[in-house]
């Protein structure tokens, strides 16, 4: 999904107006655009199948023909939320959002019947996955509100009294959820913010990161390691497994610039990273194979190939 804005030889304002291109990556070339509407949420999944492209709104999820770009339906819950993120089920029989509530809804398809809606953590959910087997969801929001009694000029407030309380958000949390009921059956919280997350393919691992650091949650002892940490100012945006669990995609931001890196999962370094990208990555997607990966950024989609021998020598890959 990207948004255009047009405007004039003075650099004035015009119009905007938001589209999803589908793009043929074999011919390297824009197949067909759909056109939607401005709208404050945004979120696009396509389903297994290829056939049918899911954009989320303020007020629900609106289905298209990814062939011809035709509406084929919409999908609402009650209470009526704005979709943050979509992703389909490996098989395509599980359409699920997470929300502006903090919490997820789920529907199955193709007949669009609503399976749940819930309402927890209460904090906007910034991203979602799904577990390879479609038994489990993740989201991650903003950990608890966190206040502070401030003294004067900003100082403890010991001896001098409480002149202020500063209230805010801080660290990050990852919430899990049983995917036929929408009950939240684990939580773990981070002292950095998190925006993305993904499950390992064999659904035993959670990675998640945000400010700069990846972190893997381990499922079976509850354990949780750093992954992976950039240099600089960099912010990870999204984040991909590979299908053999081995190498983790991390699409990261720095102001108008981005990059892309390749983390060795087992070893807990960077196999190979390519920067200088048209801004930062927000979306990353390997190809089933695993062979190539696409990195999209607001002004471009790159496909790179991904050479074994390159990677593990921590080469940039070939695009």
């Amino acid at each position: 999904m990207r948004d255009d804005w047009l405007y004039d030889e003075q650099n004035r304002y015009v119009s905007s107006s938001r589209a999803i291109p589908i793009l043929d990556i074999a011919e390297k070339r824009e197949r067909l655009r759909v056109a939607t509407e401005i709208d404050e949420y945004g979120a696009v999944a396509l389903s297994p199948d290829g056939k049918t492209l899911a954009v989320g709104l303020m007020r629900g999820v609106r289905l298209h023909d990814a062939r011809t770009g035709e509406p084929r339906g919409e999908l609402t819950a009650e209470p009526a939320f704005g979709i943050t993120g979509l992703v389909y089920s490996q098989g395509g029989r599980v359409l699920a959002a997470s929300t502006d509530l903090g919490g997820i809804a789920a529907w199955d398809m193709p007949d669009g019947r609503v399976r749940f809606v819930s309402e927890v953590p209460k904090r906007p959910a910034k991203a979602i996955a799904i577990s390879g087997d479609g038994r489990t969801l993740a989201t991650v929001t903003f950990a608890a509100s966190v206040c502070d009694a401030r003294g004067p000029f900003g100082l403890s407030p010991w001896p001098f009294g409480v002149w202020s309380i500063a209230c805010g958000v801080r660290g990050g949390a990852v919430h899990l959820f049983d995917a036929s009921t929408g009950v939240r059956t684990r939580s773990t919280t981070y002292e950095e913010f998190v925006d993305a997350v993904a499950f390992s393919p064999d659904g035993t691992a959670v990675a998640a990161g945000g400010s700069g650091l990846v972190r893997l949650w381990d499922l079976a002892t509850d354990d949780s390691r750093e992954l992976f940490r950039a240099d600089g100012d960099w912010s990870v945006r999204c984040l991909v497994y590979s299908p053999d669990g081995d190498t983790l995609g991390i699409g990261l931001g720095n102001g108008e610039r981005g990059k892309l890196v390749l983390c060795d999962v087992r070893r807990a370094r960077a196999r190979a990273e390519s920067d200088g990208l048209s801004g930062p990555v927000r979306s990353v997607a390997f190809s089933p194979g695993g062979t190539s990966l696409v990195a999209a950024t607001p002004r471009s989609v790159v496909l790179f190939h991904l050479d074994a021998a390159s990677a593990d020598q921590g080469r940039t890959p070939s695009r």
